[in-house]
């Protein structure tokens, strides 16, 4: 029916969006390491990779968790159990977990400014002598 159609269109979307960035990762990783030599390109993207798997990680994991529980802002624990209806109590999840899932962007933003700093404060870090 018409719900199959939205959700073979919507996992076509999703596929298309994963492959195509992908496939533009991979090219633009090509024609970087065809540009630079391998010590610097090695030391560069084991870096960067360390960084940004540390950022995403501080500033998404709690929201991901908070959001897969159901987290009601607005409610305490007797208000969610007194709501019966199971389409009010879906908007009710949906209008607590939009909001959350923006606090993902201050969030990143504090962590790369935290993170970043600590970085370029301590120049013995990208020394590439420290990794030979």
């Amino acid at each position: 029916g018409a719900e199959g159609d939205v959700l073979a269109r919507g996992f076509g979307h999703l596929l298309f969006s994963q492959v195509s960035s992908r496939l533009l990762t991979f090219v633009l990783n090509l024609l970087v390491v065809r540009r630079l030599p391998p010590e610097v390109y090695g030391v560069a993207v084991i870096q960067f990779h360390l960084i940004t798997t540390t950022i995403l990680t501080f500033s998404r994991e709690g929201v991901r968790r908070a959001c897969l529980r159901g987290v009601k802002l607005g409610l305490g624990e007797n208000e969610a159990a007194k709501t019966k209806n199971k389409q009010e109590q879906g908007e009710i999840d949906l209008k607590s977990i939009v909001p959350l899932s923006w606090f993902c962007l201050p969030q990143g933003l504090a962590w790369s400014t935290l993170i970043c700093t600590l970085v370029l404060a301590f120049p013995g870090a990208r020394d590439d002598e420290a990794y030979k």
